[in-house]
């Protein structure tokens, strides 16, 4: 039995969420407030992550709901292992995704990534050749707050289309 650290900066449903900046799959800055405007969604991910049931299936959910509202949210996934996924590696991640540009991949620090993940209650950790780590995707809604936090990874896409799609309003 092990419980997971509980993440020390955790948001709120409701709180602002504060800017940052991490680097996109195209080499690019990506500051949070530069999608203000409109909802976001975003999750915590890995390109090599071995289990499909976890990464794999929230970037699965993430192309579904980019095909179906496209132009209308942001999709962020915020990789939790900047050491391996560069840049340049997350752009060959996300051409098998076939991305809008309201879709990014992103990476940065460790630390960046560590506060940004925090504050959506995701912690990670290196174990055994893997990134051991919480699952969550969150709604930011076009005000810059919280409006959901989906934990683990086991809701439909469908699921998230209809959570998103209540939020466009």
């Amino acid at each position: 039995d092990f419980t997971p650290p509980a993440a020390p900066n955790k948001l709120v449903v409701g709180a602002e969420i504060p800017d940052f900046e991490l680097t996109t799959h195209n080499g690019r800055a990506f500051r949070l407030s530069l999608a203000r405007g409109r909802p976001v969604a975003i999750q915590f991910i890995y390109s090599r992550c071995p289990l499909a049931d976890v990464c794999p299936r929230q970037v699965s959910q993430f192309a579904y709901v980019n095909r179906k509202l496209a132009g209308k949210v942001t999709l962020l996934s915020v990789t939790l292992d900047p050491t391996h996924d560069t840049a340049d590696e997350l752009s060959r991640y996300a051409a098998r995704w076939r991305p809008t540009e309201d879709w990014m991949f992103l990476t940065g620090s460790e630390s960046a990534i560590e506060a940004v993940a925090g504050r959506f209650g995701v912690v990670f950790w290196p174990e055994d050749g893997a990134i051991s780590h919480t699952s969550s995707t969150a709604l930011i809604d076009a005000q810059g707050r919280l409006r959901a936090i989906i934990d683990g990874s086991s809701h439909t896409a469908a699921q998230l289309l209809h959570l998103i799609g209540n939020n466009l309003r």
